[in-house]
């Protein structure tokens, strides 16, 4: 099993980098119409950096990701993908008004063992919504063991973070910036994270935590979740 040079540095320092690692990422049109076609892509990369090729080592560890759909009435259905040069592409036509989420996924990796290194699992998650028509309801959120909402805060967009309890005080949080800035917070609890979208434009933001329960084959296992964002105001 191979890893990027990045990666494997992130995961042999235990702890939540200052930056962003290779992760993977969902990229589609954050707006759908009933009726039309809407197109969605998965890579893996570095955050501001080129994507990475299907066919390289860099895709070895994650290329048997799910990727899955949950439509505003909560129907989960599982998108089929199309191996593309850098990415894997996937097709699906809204039949609802409403939220969509989609959801890339990859937990069969398994323990990972270096020299002088405990076993880890990595997981991996991204996401991305997709809005078809005006409502914005939802009958339920795919489950993931980390999460996070935009929600409105005053005047405000604010992220609203989904954590368990047993990482309460130990997340962390990285945003790229429209501007090529990237900021980070450790140290986080569930709730509204002390930073607000000022700028407009296309945002990245991991979140990251560490598990420290060990299982079978492992001592900790490193949680990672990632989101495409667009800030219109």
């Amino acid at each position: 099993m191979k890893l990027s040079r990045i990666l494997l540095v992130f995961m042999i320092l235990f702890g939540l980098q200052n930056g962003m690692a290779h992760a993977l990422w969902v990229e589609t049109n954050t707006a759908g119409k009933k009726g039309v076609s809407h197109s969605v892509k998965v890579y893996f990369a570095e955050v501001g950096e080129s994507w990475e090729a299907v066919s390289g080592k860099e895709w070895s560890m994650v290329k048997n990701f799910e990727l899955w759909l949950q439509s505003p009435d909560g129907k989960l259905s599982q998108l089929k993908t199309n191996v593309q040069k850098d990415y894997y592409q996937a097709d699906f036509i809204p039949s609802q008004n409403g939220t969509y989420q989609v959801i890339a996924k990859n937990i069969t990796i398994g323990p990972l063992n270096f020299p002088n290194t405990p076993a880890f699992v990595p997981y991996f998650y991204a996401k991305s919504n997709v809005q078809v028509g005006n409502s914005k309801a939802t009958k339920s959120e795919y489950k993931i063991p980390l999460n996070f909402n935009i929600i409105q805060h005053g005047n405000q967009k604010k992220i609203d973070l989904k954590v368990p309890e047993y990482v309460s005080g130990k997340v962390q949080v990285t945003v790229f910036t429209p501007s090529n800035e990237l900021k980070t917070f450790k140290d986080l609890k569930n709730g509204l994270l002390e930073y607000a979208f000022t700028e407009k434009g296309n945002y990245q933001i991991e979140i990251q935590y560490k598990d420290d329960r060990p299982g079978d084959g492992y001592q900790f296992v490193i949680h990672t979740l990632t989101s495409n964002l667009f800030i219109s105001n």
